[in-house]
């Protein structure tokens, strides 16, 4: 059996976002992404508000927007709204939405007269789509609340806590996938254990088992035993340490991190996640709250006053317990106590608002999952290569039709006499499961039926939206990643133990616990696991098995993250500024699966429009201005709402006018509606507004592999 070469992931990753920034170029947000806009077309000078969403499936978005056109012969603007369609592609790194075709689907002018208004319809239909429009989308992802959307909420997923061990030292948890699967590595007396991602060793000459972390090994005689600290590893498993000593150098703060804090080791065959206080808790007050948080912890973890009950969040669930020693009972996010909502956003805890039901930050997060990153793929593109541990191996998908491939790395399914592989965000599909492959152009609804018990259920929210023939328009929703909506939150992974393939190779499966999964409103979810004791990447042999893939991080592949939960310990204050700085910073890479640098050459520039006009941010104007669904056009000031009508901007007071017996009739109940519905635009737009000014990555941005604006 050959011996398995060491893959730096961290290194790769760190290399990859160097390779990318080097083709980035910086845009203001004035000048980019503000409303409203400003076009001169013949004749006429165009000025467009921000778009008020009326429906977005797949790559469509359909929305309409006041505009007011200028003719160069007149002084006065004429006020009306125009409907579009558009196929967009949408970058959630970079926050962003591209308008890549439009359609005007019909145009109002409501004090208009009928030649003024054919005259002004067939100006907007031929102007409007020569645009480049980008738009924010943290504007979007906020316009949404407006929008009936269809349920996207993950059925039958599994809640039920894994095991939790609490302790007082400071500890790192080892995950096995089971019993520990043991593989001679060639030419030497070691045998590495291959279902796990650390390094992790055993020698059949001392019958031990060696453990590696940053520059500390550790040894223990029973895989589940008492380990110990070592200076005297086997020779070989030195040697084969050595594969990975530039990637632990180039860090050299962890490494001295870790030997300040070397860690008690606990291993784990079995779901398990590690609750870890430094001492005894301490606890801390939450102020607005009847909540007190522990913290000395490196999880998010909290003791409601009245109840004494304890609350823990794991992978976006909430469990509750009496005692920190368990056990420990599935919450749903709606049924916790009230003080979680009061959860000031800026305090130490204010990150779990993300999963606590009836908060802004919650509702943003489910409403992201309505969002899909969208990419134009090569047509032609034939580099997909599926490799079988042996012939291929077929297992029955629950309920449907389908059967999926068991023994290998890719999610491929065998549905009648077709065969379809899901790669990287994008379909394949085959006559034979060896191929040739092909971009698929067509998915069968069938596969979109796939339950939660299947390991490659995430496939299900990959979708192709059109195609020519030369691109293939494809997408994926947060589901593909492992996030998914459960409720009124988002959740990690299905909960759903998935048993890997052992053969001649091991193929580990996605899993939901075990490596301190948290969320972040603007990086999505990362693993934590390690933070305190250097980082997750000095405990790691990534690719140490190279048929590892992505494995047990799914789709999206491994990331990093800060974990904002632990402010305390000996060396607190150094280690919180150093994970901050790191990982922080380190997920601000791209995240965008179409974007990795191993998929660039698969995507195919979307054929675009050379001489389309900029259209500019309007800074004369206010973005005040709204249509309702009638096509009537209303601006916002501080005394209320006025229509524009052909006398100008008139204010709209008959909703609290009443006829003589004191009631209100019909037509002014239909005006209070009118308001109602213009109020919930009005605050919505300014909501939109807020959390596009707060998100990070506005406030620094740059566009990728796209020339700058003159």
């Amino acid at each position: 059996m050959k011996m398995y070469k060491f893959f730096s992931h961290h290194l790769l990753l760190v290399l990859s976002v160097l390779l990318f920034n080097q083709t980035s170029y910086s845009f203001t947000d004035e000048t980019e992404l503000s409303w409203p806009r400003e076009v001169e077309a013949e004749n006429a000078k165009i000025l467009m508000y921000q778009p008020q969403v009326e429906a977005f499936t797949g790559d469509i978005l359909s929305s309409r927007a006041a505009i007011s056109v200028t003719m160069k012969d007149s002084v006065n603007p004429v006020f009306g709204v125009v409907w579009m369609d558009a196929k967009v592609s949408v970058d959630k790194d970079e926050r962003t939405v591209e308008i890549l075709e439009l359609t005007v689907s019909k145009v109002h002018f409501p004090n208009a007269t009928e030649e003024q208004a054919q005259k002004l319809s067939e100006l907007l239909e031929k102007d409007i789509p020569t645009w480049d429009l980008t738009m924010s989308l943290d504007r979007l992802l906020v316009s949404l609340e407006l929008v009936e959307k269809e349920n996207n909420t993950s059925q039958d997923l599994k809640n039920e806590p894994p095991k939790i061990i609490f302790t007082t030292t400071p500890s790192m948890l080892i995950t096995i996938d089971g019993e520990p699967k043991l593989q001679k590595i060639e030419n030497t007396n070691l045998q590495s254990v291959i279902n796990t991602p650390f390094f992790l060793l055993y020698d059949t000459n001392g019958k031990n088992y060696y453990l590696k972390g940053g520059s500390i090994w550790w040894k223990a005689n029973d895989i589940k035993g008492d380990w110990q600290t070592t200076t005297n590893p086997p020779k070989e498993a030195v040697e084969l340490a050595k594969q990975y000593e530039e990637q632990l150098n180039e860090d050299k703060e962890g490494l001295e991190i870790l030997k300040e804090d070397v860690p008690t080791i606990i291993v784990a065959t079995e779901s398990t996640e590690l609750i870890v206080t430094d001492g005894e808790p301490a606890f801390a007050p939450i102020s607005n709250t009847d909540l007190l948080y522990i913290e000395n912890a490196e999880n998010e973890l909290f003791l409601e006053i009245d109840t004494q009950k304890y609350f823990i969040l794991i992978s976006g669930r909430w469990y509750m317990s009496s005692d920190l020693n368990g056990p420990w009972t599935f919450v749903v996010s709606d049924k916790l106590p009230e003080s979680f909502k009061r959860i000031p956003p800026d305090s130490p805890k204010g990150g779990v608002l993300s999963s606590v039901a009836g908060t802004e930050q919650a509702n943003d997060a489910v409403l992201d999952s309505y969002i899909p990153q969208t990419s134009a793929i090569d047509r032609n593109d034939k580099s997909l290569e599926v490799t079988y541990d042996g012939e291929p191996k077929w297992e029955n998908i629950e309920d449907t039709d389908m059967q999926y491939a068991t023994n290998t790395a890719s999610s491929i399914i065998k549905y009648g006499n077709a065969y379809y592989c899901c790669k990287e965000a994008a379909w394949y599909q085959a006559s034979s499961p060896k191929g040739p492959w092909v971009v698929c152009v067509d998915v069968p609804d069938e596969i979109y039926t796939i339950p939660p018990s299947c390991p490659i259920y995430n496939v299900k929210y990959v979708y192709v939206y059109d195609s020519t023939p030369t691109v293939v328009y494809v997408g994926y929703y947060p589901g593909y990643v492992g996030s998914y909506v459960y409720g009124p939150t988002i959740v990690y992974g299905t909960g759903w133990y998935y048993r890997p393939w052992y053969g001649a190779y091991y193929y580990p499966r996605p899993v939901t616990w075990g490596f301190g999964v948290h969320y972040n409103s603007y990086t999505g979810w990362s693993y934590s696991f390690g933070i305190r004791f250097g980082g997750p990447h000095l405990w790691m042999g990534y690719g140490w098995h190279s048929h590892y893939h992505r494995g047990y991080w799914g789709a999206a592949g491994y990331h990093a993250g800060y974990h904002q939960g632990y402010r305390s310990g000996y060396y607190a204050g150094r280690r919180d500024s150093y994970r901050r700085n790191m990982y922080s910073n380190q997920n601000q890479g791209n995240r965008n699966i179409y974007g990795k640098k191993e998929n660039i050459k698969r995507n195919k520039d979307v054929p675009r429009q050379r001489d389309k006009k900029n259209t500019n941010f309007s800074t004369k104007n206010k973005n005040n201005v709204y249509s309702d669904k009638n096509g009537n056009v209303h601006r916002k000031t501080k005394d209320g709402w006025q229509q524009k009508d052909k006398s100008g901007w008139t204010s709209d007071n008959k909703n609290k006018q009443r006829d003589k017996t004191g009631n209100l009739d019909k037509n002014r109940n239909k005006n209070i509606d009118r308001t109602k519905s213009l109020n919930k635009d009005y605050n919505n737009r300014q909501k939109s507004n807020n959390r596009y000014n707060k998100a990070p990555k506005n406030k620094t941005r740059t566009t990728r592999n796209r020339p700058r604006r003159r």
